[in-house]
């Protein structure tokens, strides 16, 4: 059933997304992200966190805030930004990266094509920070998923998507694998 109501949003938004190239799509896209990231910010304090790890074996973001209180989601990732070469890279296009991570990233591609949109296809592009959450707002909607984080490491930052937030006063339960790879491994690919 799920997997029908899926189909039919993810149908619906392809045909608001081949009007006008996307243009009204990613406008769309934009302002929905707007509101979700503010319902995000007022609720679990998104924006507010004290540190966040990323456990790239099981897909599970972690953040760290005040009291002890933590908050864990499934991610996917959309892609990674260079900061010195000023170059977004898309999450399909990291040989690296495991293919159950970049799903989110591959609806973004396929929508892309759909609509001749050359940002979309391109594996890497030179851009600025702000051009990224446009592609950030198309891949959350085309996703249905629930938040998009951009993560900050050195010289990179990860653009995630996010599925349900669960807010946990118990942080030993929700601390994540210290042996995993850290995320920053991927823009190296």
């Amino acid at each position: 059933m799920l997997k029908k109501v899926l189909t039919a949003i993810r149908h619906l938004f392809s045909r608001i997304a081949t009007s006008d190239s996307g243009t009204e799509f990613i406008a769309y896209a934009r302002t929905k992200l707007t509101e979700q990231n503010k319902t995000h910010a007022d609720g679990w304090q998104l924006g507010k966190e004290q540190g966040w790890s990323a456990d790239m074996r099981k897909g599970v973001i972690v953040f760290k805030f005040a009291k002890g209180v933590t908050g864990t989601a499934h991610f996917q990732v959309i892609g990674t930004y260079d900061e010195i070469g000023k170059r977004f890279t898309w999450g399909w296009a990291h040989a690296s990266l495991d293919a159950a991570f970049k799903e989110h990233a591959n609806l973004a591609r396929q929508w892309g094509l759909d609509n001749q949109h050359p940002s979309f296809m391109a594996k890497s592009i030179a851009c600025s920070l702000e051009e990224i959450w446009d592609f950030a707002a198309v891949t959350n909607a085309l996703a249905s998923s629930k938040a998009v984080y951009r993560g900050h490491a050195g010289t990179k930052y990860i653009f995630l998507t996010m599925g349900e937030m669960v807010i946990e006063t118990n942080v030993a339960a929700s601390q994540p694998n210290a042996d995993a790879p850290h995320w920053s491994a991927i823009a190296k690919s």
